[in-house]
């Protein structure tokens, strides 16, 4: 099984739409069998998801 780990900087940029990086996850998604993202990872994202414009100015 091939993974590969996100990080915070490219989830946020995930987020906010930028097409380069939704472009590259299309790409991982062909050759990675899963994307994972880390347990630091998912609690910033926990932590802004009340604030959606902390995460949108990373």
């Amino acid at each position: 099984m091939k993974r590969v780990l996100i990080d915070t900087d490219i989830l946020s940029y995930f987020f906010k739409g930028d097409p380069n990086v939704i472009s590259h996850f299309t790409s991982y998604l062909d050759f990675f069998d899963s994307i994972k993202i880390s347990l630091i990872t998912s609690f910033i994202i926990v932590i802004n998801k009340n604030h959606p414009t902390r995460m949108a100015n990373r």
